[in-house]
């Protein structure tokens, strides 16, 4: 499933999982064939999904909600990009392989922040803002509205 243009693909199952429907594109979800992690909210079922939000680059995480069962959605925040780091990190980050978890009032976020080895990079001090990340977002702030909290794992 990996034609141009690169799109996140679903397929819908309404017998557990016995059968599904033909997979199709979603048309507002651009994925460079990257994993991405998608979670029903409780109590009230929006769907979440964090994911990269790119054709083409692993630099650019954001997270979307769908209120209609994933007909439509919204982009809600930006995890992190490529474009809020120095100029000479920008082009090697690498940020993938999102998870997402739900405890109470707060989705626990987790993903891969590294940047492509290069001669410039190998023993610098960026080596330490390598790693897996994780960003806690409190749901009782409306989405798109919170200020998302890291740290380093």
């Amino acid at each position: 499933l990996r034609p141009p243009p690169r799109r996140i693909w679903i397929s819908e199952s309404e017998d557990q999982g016995v059968t599904w429907t033909r997979p199709h594109q979603l048309q507002d979800l651009p994925n460079p064939d990257a994993k991405l992690a998608l979670i029903t909210l409780r109590p009230a079922g929006e769907l979440v999904i964090a994911f990269n939000d790119s054709p083409s680059k692993r630099d650019l995480l954001r997270v979307a909600v769908s209120r209609d069962l994933g007909r439509t959605w919204s982009r809600v925040a930006t995890l992190e990009s490529s474009d809020d780091n120095r100029d000479v990190q920008r082009t090697f980050l690498k940020l993938h392989y999102p998870d997402i978890v739900q405890s109470g009032c707060n989705l626990h976020i987790v993903y891969a922040r590294f940047y492509a080895k290069t001669s410039i990079m190998v023993n610098s001090p960026i080596d330490v803002e390598q790693g897996i990340r994780h960003t806690v977002i409190d749901l009782k702030t409306p989405l798109g509205v919170f200020e998302p909290r890291y740290e380093n794992i």
